[in-house]
């Protein structure tokens, strides 16, 4: 997480493409899910002019604007490959606890961070992506952020719209 001494500087130019053109809408829960490069815990990252943005936060300075000193950008759907606009608000660090707090995420977390691939539980991005040869993103965009069951029958339906093959 980046920390900053003062209000947070509105990066002249922002160019809302890089955001818009690099997510999968999710159509059951609204969320803007980010496909490029990711952080350790699953953001979205993306280079702009030279330096390193997590996605949420440079989604909410496109779309609403600086981020004032002090706060940070919460998921108020607590997706954190989301970043669509409208599920990201400005917190405190005891706002984003309380909303954890609020749906036991603390309880839930290792569960949360699984992958089901044909009935089968993996713990963790990296681990379920060597163990099955599916990209990151394609876990990511192809799982379901409540149940964590990846979609095997969608991803085999857009593998066979793009000419490729399914690797499950």
């Amino acid at each position: 997480m980046i920390f900053y001494t003062e209000f947070e500087e509105y990066p002249l130019g922002l160019d809302p493409n890089l955001i818009l053109d690099n997510v999968y809408v999710d159509e059951v829960y609204g969320c803007w899910v980010w496909m490029k490069s990711f952080t350790t815990p699953g953001y979205g990252q993306i280079w702009y002019q030279g330096k390193r943005y997590d996605t949420h936060r440079y989604s909410y300075m496109c779309f609403n604007g600086p981020i004032p000193q002090g706060y940070l950008v919460r998921h108020m759907c607590h997706h954190p490959c989301c970043c669509n606009p409208e599920h990201l608000e400005v917190g405190t660090y005891l706002d984003n606890y309380n909303d954890s707090r609020e749906l036991y995420r603390s309880i839930i977390y290792a569960k949360r961070r699984s992958y089901i691939i044909n009935g089968v539980e993996y713990r963790g991005l990296k681990y379920a992506s060597d163990c099955t040869r599916l990209t990151q993103q394609a876990i990511i965009k192809y799982t379901d952020p409540v149940t964590r069951v990846f979609n095997t029958d969608l991803y085999r339906r857009n593998c066979a719209i793009g000419n490729s093959i399914p690797r499950v």
